[in-house]
């Protein structure tokens, strides 16, 4: 999945129009247009600041492998749990 194709879906998640995200990154709606199309590369400082808006991990909008990140809320943290071997 592409950096523009996880702000789109991200962004339709929450119900927001493309004004929202062009707020946070100080940009014009047409930009954010051109970004989530992926005609305009994701720069760093602007994966940071939608990382913030959207409650995600920066390198989520880089990393082509991953297409969810979890974020457990609890006050314990993130859980690991060991795999389980099933026979």
């Amino acid at each position: 999945m592409t950096p523009g194709t996880k702000i789109r879906l991200l962004r339709e998640q929450k119900g927001w129009g493309q004004e929202v995200s062009a707020e946070a990154l100080k940009v014009t709606q047409p930009a954010i247009s051109k970004l989530e199309s992926d005609q305009t590369k994701l720069s760093w400082e602007h994966a940071v600041k939608l990382a913030v808006l959207f409650e995600v991990d920066p390198e989520y909008f880089y990393d082509s492998h991953i297409n969810n990140y979890n974020y457990n809320q609890s006050p314990s943290g993130n859980q690991v749990v060991s795999p389980q071997h099933i026979q």
